[in-house]
């Protein structure tokens, strides 16, 4: 399998976003009032804006990809679900590392049974050695995401000025974000086996590993053969990880209690 960038991913999936002729790139609640004219959509928004345009979309009979988290609260990503289910439509779940060829070929081995019963699973995030938030990588010497300054000439000034002036500039673990950035969970599930995960800065390599492909590829294939078991990332399969997500964060806020985690079967189907 090829491995590219998400970026390119989306571009190559612009044809099948757009549709005979449609645009793929329509922006503002104005796209919601017309009849359904695509096949599916991206909804790439910020996170707390995916649930209007989801909610919006679904009752189109659009199939979709959602970035992840789906929604900010359960009962938003069970809305989204419902929703889902109510209107028939493949939704895909970003997560692009089921897809990538390395964690495929790792799943297939955890299941085949050849590492034996399994116990427990430490998973660590990699931790970049150099700042992959840096402004001045990120707006000076990549020229990305300009848009966000409001440039009037794209000078190299131009943009030191804006970064010194406007919270862009700002150290992202120097101001009010309260995101953490260093985390440890652990689950302990009703089969005895255990998980501990532990998050440190993101990971921000392009591609994923050829993951960022496979989630397209295999959506596309999904999507024209309305055959949701193609994917292994729909919203079902992602509403378990989710609730566990809420919960940590609960725990967090909660000094680490322990969060006794129960999904009742009619909250997901």
């Amino acid at each position: 399998m090829k491995t590219t960038s998400r970026r390119s991913a989306i571009i190559q999936f612009g044809a099948f976003i757009a549709g005979a002729g449609a645009v793929p790139h329509l922006i503002g609640n104005d796209v919601f009032q017309r009849p359904k004219f695509a096949d599916a959509v991206i909804i790439t928004t910020p996170d707390s804006l995916h649930y209007g345009p989801a909610m919006a979309t679904l009752p189109l009979g659009y199939d979709m990809i959602v970035e992840k988290v789906v929604a900010q609260s359960w009962r938003e990503c069970n809305d989204i679900l419902h929703a889902a289910v109510k209107y028939h439509s493949i939704v895909a779940v970003c997560h692009v590392l089921r897809y990538a060829p390395y964690f495929r070929k790792l799943k297939e081995l955890c299941s085949s049974g050849v590492f034996g019963n399994i116990l427990s699973i430490q998973h660590l995030e990699p931790v970049e050695s150099q700042c992959p938030y840096s402004a001045i990588k990120i707006y000076q010497q990549n020229k990305w995401y300009l848009g966000h300054l409001n440039l009037e000439t794209s000078s190299e000034e131009e943009i030191l000025e804006k970064l010194k002036t406007t919270r862009y500039g700002i150290c992202v673990y120097k101001q009010d974000n309260d995101v953490v950035d260093h985390q440890i969970c652990n689950f302990d599930f009703a089969t005895r086996q255990t998980t501990k995960w532990n998050v440190n800065q993101a990971d921000i390599s392009s591609g994923h590993g050829g993951g960022d492909y496979g989630l397209v590829h295999d959506f596309v294939r999904a999507s024209l053969k309305k055959d949701p078991s193609l994917l292994t990332s729909t919203i079902q399969a992602s509403m378990e990880s989710h609730l566990m997500g809420f919960m940590a964060e609960k725990s967090r806020l909660d000094g680490g209690k322990v969060m006794d985690v129960k999904i009742l079967s009619e909250s997901i189907y």
